[in-house]
């Protein structure tokens, strides 16, 4: 019997009395609740236990070192270093993909512990270092175009959450009005985006014009002492389906400044966006 950090609980055959487990082929596992009926539970049936006095063991994360190449439409391509935590089992669990602002870099994500706690709720999650103007010149590739460049070379990033905090909104702002433009909607675009996390981001008032029609949930936040940045990031308000928060005690990198606050917070967030991507999918909109 194991129980997971997210509070779901794994039993293998081996390990469950013979009169409580038993394996069918077909079907699956077949459980014997105490009114002695069979519940058979198939590959996507999620059965609820109470435990007592169980021993939950912590699962080791391991941050690695990642490179992709993005591609533009001539082949050519950039290396993109990075950092990323994958869980044991993610399942259908979303991709949280973090930028960073203008004075950090991927390696701020694991000094927050935010790459390794994504991953023990079962995220993947992978925090990259952006490209300078410099490393894109031998290159087509933009900062307006870099993460449709990296998500269409890769297409098995899908079903994202967006992370961009202050200048990383530059590369992501013009990114999902790119694919509400093209497609109509960010969320039915290829890639899946399924939410965007926005972190007191740059370039909103040059792309004003999106926010009314962005189709994901987002997450917005800037720092109470972040006077210009709140001012200047006051469109986001017409996105739709938005929470706004005031991090309280922290300036303009408030994820930073107040780790806590940004932790609850984002963990409250990727439950909504499941949530989305869970009902987008069986509307089939």
């Amino acid at each position: 019997l194991t129980v997971l950090s997210s509070g779901a609980v794994s039993i293998s055959e081996e390990e469950a009395a013979p009169e409580v487990l038993s394996h069918d082929d077909r079907l699956g596992f077949k459980v014997t609740p105490g009114d002695g009926e069979d519940l058979y539970l198939g590959g996507s049936d999620v059965l609820q236990v109470q435990v007592k006095d169980a021993y939950v063991e912590e699962e080791e994360i391991t941050v690695e070192d990642v490179v992709y190449y993005p591609e533009d439409v001539m082949g050519r391509t950039v290396a993109v270093h990075g950092l990323a935590a994958r869980p044991s089992v993610q399942g259908s669990m979303p991709t949280v993909l973090l930028l960073h602002g203008q004075s950090y870099s991927a390696e701020t994500w694991r000094e927050l512990g935010t790459l390794e706690l994504l991953a023990k709720e079962g995220f993947r999650a992978i925090a990259l270092d952006l490209p300078s103007l410099q490393d894109l010149s031998g290159t087509s590739i933009t900062t307006d175009t870099f993460l449709w460049s990296l998500t269409a070379t890769y297409p098995s990033l899908k079903n994202i959450v967006v992370v961009s905090p202050s200048m990383s909104g530059s590369f992501a702002i013009p990114f999902l009005e790119y694919l509400v433009v093209t497609y109509g909607s960010a969320f039915r675009s290829p890639p899946t985006i399924v939410g965007w996390v926005a972190l007191a981001p740059v370039s909103v008032h040059t792309h004003a014009i999106l926010f009314p029609s962005l189709d994901i949930p987002a997450l917005l936040m800037f720092g109470e002492n972040d006077e210009k940045f709140r001012k200047a990031g006051s469109a986001l308000l017409e996105i739709p389906n938005n929470d706004y928060f005031l991090v309280p005690n922290a300036g303009h990198a408030c994820y930073r400044d107040n780790p806590e606050f940004f932790h609850s917070h984002l963990f409250d967030y990727l439950a909504k966006a499941r949530a989305f991507q869970r009902m987008r999918n069986r509307t089939g909109q």
